[in-house]
Order: structure tokens, then C-alpha cells, then sequence
């Protein structure tokens, strides 16, 4: 490593677990990021800066006048330019190396080969399911760790998955939900850079083989209520697909069971979000669930159904919950 570099990176060289050894292993790995919004917005920088030696940013995507209140690397300046080229060009003049590579291509089945090539890790900062559904694919056919980053309104989750070893996207969410993009729900700002630095810490962590990672697991961010919580993602190894029950019901399965059976039906949405569509008998947002299902659950012996307009949060509800609740479900409205 040159000595500038020694002189650049010098605060992290000094870390007890890091030192020369993990400044090098980020300086030889090569690591793509999908989407270079803004997620990427707040991912590419701290990776350049942190000494990755190679970014591959995938973006066909333009600034536009939107993106500025959150998107931090534009400008009014770069206004219809290609966001993953104007990202490459400040940072590698920043550095005065090239690290960033932009591909100003959409991602598809055709083209990924010769972009990932080489790559230790894939980064999905995107915005649409059939990109996120690609890069689980990408991850599990060449082997490499995914690191999947997601916003909605006020709400962030990020996930880790590990070939092999772990749950896929997939077998979180099968089918794609019908939840709408930040471009027509919004985004909290703030929840941007707060997401994606916990993104960058993942990617480090990993590369280096330090600390513990949030493989196998969805850390969800509430940022209105400053509640964070950690969910294991368990993938079943020892029945196929078919054999495996994963708490899910119909919409039919509980309109039958409203008319012979008792159960519990519990709204997951956020309060607000509860206050203008009330779905169940009982509200407790997914991120209280952790910290009060005892005082509603503790002694209950009926049956326990987490319920959300698009069965994303009951699902998640539904996860947590499996170990602690005898019988517990979850509905997704969306397949009403």
C-alpha cells in the first residue's frame, strides 16, 4: 500500500481488528451497488472513502430536481445527467484514482455477467422487486453475498444474505408485494443516510471478516420512533418448498375462520396508518411488537393473526412471533 494511502486510511489502520490487513482486503475487493439514488447516494461515497478498491455503480437512471432533497451527491449542476456517471466522476476526481466504474444500463438476466465479474459483493439499493428478485438470483448462481437496503415513508429495513447458508429474498417475500415506491409513498430524508451507512457497515464487515454480520437476519427502522429490531430469517433445509408451512393464510381461510372460529386479528400498520384504515381487532405496530406482546399475548390462548394492507410487516410480525405465540398466522390483503 503507498504511503499516502498509509496516511489516508491511518485512523482505521489503527483499529486493534482491522489494521493493515483489513485496509488491504477492502483495497483488492471489488463490489457492485444497483441503484445509484438514493441509497446509492449514501452507500458509494462511504465505500470510496473507506478504501474499496473497485465500485461498479449500475444506474440508467437522470438527476432530476427531486432526487436533491435526499440524493446528496447532486447538484442543480448535473440536473439530466446520468446519476451513476456523475457519482464516478466526483469521487474518482475526489481521490484522485479511478475507483467508481458507472454501467449507464438498466440491470437485466442478459447483461449482469460481465458486471458482476470478479465481484466479492452485490449491493441492491434499488426500488422495484424484479431488480431485487435479479440480484437474489445473480447472488445465489455465482456465490456471492447480497446486501439488500429498502425505505418507505418513514420505515428502512436491510438484509444479508449469504448463498447457501441463508433464507433468500425469495423465500421472504415470494411474490411481490404490492407496496408502492418512494417515488409515490415519499421518503423520509434522514432515513436515507441512516440506511445506507448501515449498509456500508455490513459491506465492511464482511470483506474484512470482523465483527457480527446481519447474515440470515432483517434489522427494520422505525425512524419516527428511533425503534430498531433485529428478526432472524430462518430457511428450513430439511423439507422441500412445498412441505413447509410458513404461517401464511388466505384471505378465504379467514373469512371462514371469522365465522366458526376465536381468534385474535392484529393490526401491524404503524398508528397513523391505523387511524385511517383500521384492519383488526387489536393495533400494535411491528416495531412495539418485541416490547409489549407479552402484556397482549402473554396468556392468550386463541388464535393470534398479524394483518398489513400488503403482507410485508404481518409476515414480519409473523417471524418474530413464531417462537413466542403457540398459534400465530399472518394475511396478506394484497391477495384478497
Amino acid at each position: 500500500m503507498l504511503r499516502r494511502d498509509n496516511n489516508r486510511f491511518v485512523r482505521q489502520i489503527a483499529l486493534p481488528e482491522f489494521g493493515l490487513v483489513g485496509q488491504e482486503k477492502l483495497k483488492t475487493a471489488h463490489v457492485v451497488v444497483i441503484g445509484a439514488g438514493g441509497l446509492g447516494n449514501a452507500v458509494i461515497p462511504f465505500l470510496a472513502a473507506g478504501g474499496i478498491g473497485k465500485i461498479t455503480v449500475v444506474d440508467d437512471d437522470y438527476v432530476s430536481i427531486s432526487n436533491l432533497a435526499r440524493q446528496t451527491c447532486f447538484g442543480y449542476e448535473d440536473l439530466g445527467l446520468f446519476k451513476s456517471e456523475v457519482l464516478a466522476n466526483k469521487l474518482n476526481t475526489q481521490y484522485q484514482q479511478q475507483i467508481v466504474f458507472p454501467q449507464k444500463i438498466r440491470l437485466n438476466s442478459s447483461n449482469f455477467g460481465e458486471i458482476v465479474k470478479d465481484a466479492n459483493l452485490l449491493i441492491d439499493g434499488s426500488d422495484n422487486f424484479e431488480t431485487r428478485y435479479l440480484l437474489d438470483d445473480i447472488s445465489r448462481d455465482i456465490q456471492i453475498p447480497l446486501i439488500s437496503g429498502a425505505l418507505g415513508a418513514y420505515e428502512g429495513q436491510i438484509c444479508v444474505f449469504i448463498p447457501s447458508r441463508d433464507a433468500r429474498y425469495r423465500d421472504i417475500f415470494p411474490e411481490p408485494s404490492d407496496q408502492q415506491p418512494c417515488a409515490i409513498t415519499g421518503v423520509w430524508s434522514p432515513l436515507v443516510g441512516i440506511v445506507g451507512s448501515l449498509m456500508v457497515n455490513e459491506v465492511f464487515k464482511l470483506i474484512v471478516g470482523i465483527g457480527d454480520s446481519l447474515a440470515g437476519k432483517m434489522m427494520l427502522i422505525d425512524s419516527l420512533t428511533n425503534q430498531v429490531q433485529v428478526i432472524n430469517l430462518q430457511m428450513d433445509v430439511m423439507l422441500p418448498k412445498s412441505q413447509v408451512f410458513n404461517g401464511k393464510i388466505s384471505f378465504r381461510t379467514l373469512t371462514k375462520w371469522k365465522e366458526r372460529e376465536e381468534f385474535v386479528l392484529v393490526d401491524v400498520q404503524e398508528q397513523y396508518e391505523h387511524e385511517e384504515n383500521k384492519l383488526g381487532d387489536l393495533h400494535i405496530s411491528v416495531y412495539d411488537l418485541p416490547y409489549y406482546w407479552k402484556n397482549y399475548f402473554g396468556n392468550e390462548s386463541r388464535k393470534i393473526v398479524f394483518i398489513c394492507p400488503n403482507g410485508i410487516r404481518s409476515r414480519i410480525a409473523y417471524e418474530w412471533a413464531k417462537d413466542k405465540i403457540s398459534q400465530c398466522f399472518y394475511v396478506d390483503l394484497s391477495e384478497k
